[in-house]
């Protein structure tokens, strides 16, 4: 019963995200029928605004038709819509300079229209480019004028906007306490309207400043539930992932800061975010300097550096100027880390220059803009007391000859007044009475809809209290899982160089990687798939990773086949499989490998046994630049299976020393595209084949691979968990 409980749960909270959708599919069916009118400006308008961070190319694409068919209809609300739109979507690309132009036009055609909502929502606009760029007191000016309109308009969700944007500003100036407070105000605001998407954003951004204040603990937290929160409104993550990363190398856990900043950047370059790239860039140049690997490092510095100079992004390119000072340093090459230090150094004093004369010159021009004020108000109050003066004598004649005129007139009409006035006293007599009886239907009526706002309000205060549990379970089940993973200290021990990648589909995953020695010290990996994805599949993979477990401790076998036969029995017999019908089952390859020693002792070549249920294995022979493939058998493990299934069979292979050993599970393979055409396992076989001659290195392999993913996948959604590994022996 509770399990029903938790996918009827889970179902609600998916709701709205198919009404979003829904939204989107309604609107592109009404634009089909729509005349190039007016109203086809305003649908087009309508889906640009709401695609402009879920795909923004498609975005612009309907933007610029809107402000074609708009200039030619000469619609200027339109227009200023489209423009508002358009700079939207520079912004969210980074281009800030092109974006300011957009939104200036914007800005005055609503002003010349008198627009209070249009032109708040553009201050708004205007107030995160210029805080982005570092022009911090035009951005609280923007962001504080925003806020008066709508709280004058009495708009409630666009209220917790503007307070959530004045906290950024307030936190990009590290003045991290005012932003929290700020947060926390729009937070509460947000929650009574339930306004999620904008729930979801000031997680991210409360956790952003926990993170300044070196509160890692809280920090995580209101990141994971961000990342929950949007998984479930499929709205993009990339932000968020960066900020993961940066706590976890802040906390020096560099393994998993580069595994979510690699996802951050792959979020980034699928929405083409160059301003955003630049940043990630950074941040993992930083952890490969950490780490020693200068290489690294300098190959995303330089990657930082040209996207932050595409954009104007100063701040960035000072750090990737530091970052590379830094790395030539580790390398003792003193005269190209004197170049770029200097260069670090000279962007920082600009920077800082043109911060105080912005300042300087901001200042000014208010102080002179209030001294010219005072001047017309005195001014204006002068002529107005001149007017009324003017006014009361001319005014005052024409009243005592009006009044005359209406004296004599009205005296001849009172009588007839008076006859009039009393039948329609008897009429509102009647009419008082009516509305007596009415008022007394409708306070009944309004008990009737207190009583069942109090029950909606309750259900509410249920629901928020289970969402939140919700993701506590999923934010503590991500951690457990993770935390069974062998980890990527102990991969660098056993091998000579590695690569593994891994993304789950949703938080947690079915596919799960496992390796350990036996008491002969023979060394055993395995790559798995347990059926399905999501949360039933990640509890498979904490049952199968338990079995190996216990079968290397206590359980003697020769060989991997002789390993996947006993998984099997255990997991039929563990899930009663027979006696329930579960089908529940697992793919699985699993390799054992021993060093071949000569007559000197040296370690030349490694013996390599193989078996797999439905999963396959790739080598790249060093020796003599050749690729095989060892084809694991037809059957899987567990689940209702055939009786006249063969046992699992073992493959041996000799390979020399420094050869490539690739294993994978069958989510990269089946990844579509945009014409729903898989990656499939001959185009993975050639990329690993391509790799294995041309790239020395596993880091290289892993770009090269999640680069191919990308190009591939790119405007689609994640099919299945990814899980790729490729081993030096």
């Amino acid at each position: 019963m509770k399990l029903l409980h938790f996918f009827a749960f889970f179902y609600l909270l998916s709701l709205p995200v198919f009404a979003q959708q829904n939204k989107i599919d309604s609107l592109e069916k009404q634009l089909v029928l729509a005349s190039p009118d007016t109203q086809r400006v305003h649908l087009l308008n309508q889906l640009s605004f709401a695609l402009y961070s879920k795909n923004p190319e498609k975005s612009k694409d309907y933007a610029d038709e809107a402000l074609y068919l708009a200039e030619k209809l000469n619609f200027k609300r339109g227009t200023a819509e489209t423009y508002k739109n358009i700079g939207l979507y520079f912004r969210q690309k980074g281009e800030f300079v092109q974006a300011l132009n957009y939104l200036t036009e914007a800005l005055s055609i609503f002003s010349k229209l008198n627009d209070p909502e249009g032109i708040a929502s553009t201050y708004i606009t205007l107030g995160l480019v210029n805080g982005q760029q570092g022009n911090y007191l035009e951005a609280m000016a923007y962001h504080l004028k925003s806020l008066k309109i709508h709280e004058k308009l009495k708009l409630d969700e666009k209220i917790a906007v503007s307070l959530s944007n004045i906290a950024l500003t307030y936190y990009q100036q590290n003045d991290i306490d005012d932003a929290l407070e700020y947060y926390f105000k729009a937070l509460g605001i947000s929650q009574r309207i339930n306004d999620r998407w904008r729930i979801e954003l000031i997680y991210t951004n409360i956790g952003a400043a926990y993170l300044k204040q070196q509160h890692y603990d809280r920090a995580l937290d209101y990141f994971f539930k961000s990342v929950l929160l949007a998984d479930s409104l499929e709205l993009p993550t990339g932000r968020t992932l960066l900020y993961i990363g940066q706590t976890y190398a802040a906390t020096k856990q560099y393994e998993q800061a580069n595994e979510y900043l690699f996802r951050s950047i792959e979020a980034f370059e699928r929405s083409k975010n160059k301003y955003q790239i630049a940043e990630s860039a950074n941040a993992i140049g930083d952890i490969h300097l950490a780490q020693g690997n200068t290489k690294n490092a300098l190959k995303f510095y330089e990657k930082a550096e040209l996207y932050a100079t595409e954009t104007g992004a100063k701040s960035f390119l000072s750090e990737s100027y530091r970052g590379r000072a830094k790395v030539y340093e580790a390398e003792n090459n003193l005269s190209k880390a004197y170049e770029f230090q200097k260069k670090y150094a000279e962007l920082k004093d600009s920077i800082y220059s043109s911060e105080v004369i912005r300042k300087n010159i901001f200042a000014k021009s208010a102080y002179e803009l209030d001294n010219k004020q005072v001047q017309i108000n005195s001014l204006k109050i002068q002529h107005k007391n001149d007017v009324l003066v003017r006014n009361f004598v001319v005014g005052s004649f024409f009243v005592l000859l009006v009044f005359a005129l209406l004296f004599y007139r009205n005296f001849r009409k009172i009588q007839k007044f008076n006859t009039l006035l009393q039948f329609q006293n008897e009429e509102i007599r009647k009419r008082k009475e009516e509305i007596l009886l009415q008022n007394k239907d409708l306070q009944q009526q309004k008990n009737e809809i207190s009583t069942q706002q109090a029950l909606i309000s309750e259900q509410n205060v249920e629901l928020h209290e289970r969402n939140y549990k919700f993701s506590q379970s999923i934010s503590a089940a991500l951690q457990i899982q993770q935390a069974i993973l062998p980890s990527r200290n102990r991969a660098k021990r056993l091998f000579a160089d590695h690569f593994i990648i891994y993304k789950p589909k949703d938080i947690v995953s079915g596919d799960f990687y496992w390796f350990n020695e036996t008491p002969d010290k023979r060394l055993v990996l395995a790559v798995l798939d347990c059926t399905g994805h999501g949360v039933p599949a990640a509890f498979m993979t904490m049952i199968v990773n338990g079995l190996l477990d216990r079968f290397i401790l206590f359980l003697k076998f020769e060989s991997p086949a002789e390993l996947l036969e006993n998984l099997n029995k255990a997991i039929q017999r563990l899930l009663r499989q027979e006696e329930t019908g579960d089908d529940n089952g697992v793919d699985a390859a699993v390799v054992m490998i021993e060093n071949c020693q000569k007559s000197e002792g040296e370690i030349e070549s490694k013996k390599l046994t193989f078996a797999g249920a439905k999963n396959d294995v790739w080598i790249f022979d060093n020796n003599l630049q050749q690729f095989m493939v060892l084809t694991g058998d037809r059957r899987g493990i567990g689940g209702l299976q055939s009786k006249k299934f063969d046992a699992f069979h073992n493959q041996i292979v000799e390979i020399p020393k420094n050869s490539w050993l690739y294993l994978s599970s069958d989510g990269f393979i089946d990844q579509n595209d945009t014409q729903r055409i898989r990656f499939g396992k001959k185009k993975l076989q050639k990329l690993l084949e391509t790799l294995a001659r041309e790239k020395d290195e596993g880091t290289e392999q892993q770009w090269s691979i999640l680069e191919a993913y990308n190009q591939h996948a790119k405007n689609t959604v994640q099919r299945d968990d990814i899980l790729v590994i490729g081993i030096q022996l």
